[in-house]
């Protein structure tokens, strides 16, 4: 049997050996695009190594979730470390453009505070904003806006992703977070889901020692294919230092 901390130790290697591998790929590709004449191959060949980055980003996620069956040993195949809390939501930003550019939707950083530092566990924190900002860009009408704001008070940053979705009923919004819980207008939208995203962003938040919210607003501000739609707000409080 195969000792799982060797196991996940392994992992991390191969992840950041993958991840600087396709980092180094895109960077000879972006100095090669000005040198030809006809870029069609270099867009196809940057398409590929997208997809295996899209898949790859997946399955690391994947791993991470399925370690939270027992916390104790997620947290040991996680040591803690500093973060600069902004570079982190410009990262979840990043890694999901091509995404938020296939819905023209833009995210806003205006709001979020530089120089903001925490201690948490990386790789959980990092899943935990992309299973947020996934959530976001799923449920998002095309076009839209995703805005992050920060507030520090010296013990607690608070960090806010304000978007516009499905509305809720209310006695629907008590339920957000439960395993397996989609409101009606979320099915009615025809989108794929399981509702598993809030309820893991809750798994993680509780790992890393946060607080999360779900804030959703019952005013409707319009309708999508018939849909209601009103602004949503995921509410994260994170300590300062764990």
């Amino acid at each position: 049997m195969v000792d799982s901390g060797q196991m996940m130790e392994r992992f991390r290697h191969l992840s950041r050996d993958i991840q600087i591998g396709l980092q180094t790929s895109f960077k000879h590709l972006e100095s090669l695009k000005s040198k030809v004449e006809d870029p069609s191959d270099l867009k196809k060949i940057n398409t590929a190594l997208n997809q295996i980055k899209d898949a790859w980003d997946s399955y690391y996620g994947w791993v991470l979730l399925s370690s939270l069956d027992d916390e104790e040993e997620a947290s040991a195949n996680c040591a803690p470390g500093y973060i600069d809390l902004r570079s982190k939501v410009a990262r979840a930003k990043n890694v999901r453009q091509n995404s938020l550019t296939q819905k023209g939707l833009k995210v806003d950083l205006n709001e979020v505070q530089y120089s903001i530092q925490i201690q948490t566990y990386i790789p959980y924190f990092e899943q935990l904003l992309d299973l947020i900002l996934d959530n976001a860009i799923k449920y998002s009408l095309r076009g839209g806006t995703i805005e992050f704001s920060t507030i520090s008070d010296g013990n607690h940053v608070k960090l806010m992703i304000h978007s516009i979705g499905p509305s809720l009923v209310k006695h629907e919004v008590e339920r957000l977070g439960q395993k397996g819980f989609r409101s009606e207008n979320a099915k009615k939208m025809e989108i794929s889901g399981q509702g598993y995203g809030l309820y893991n962003v809750k798994r993680i938040a509780d790992l890393i020692h946060a607080q999360v919210s779900f804030n959703p607003e019952i005013k409707i501000l319009c309708h999508s294919d018939g849909i209601p739609q009103s602004n949503f707000t995921v509410k994260l409080t994170l300590p300062e230092s764990l």
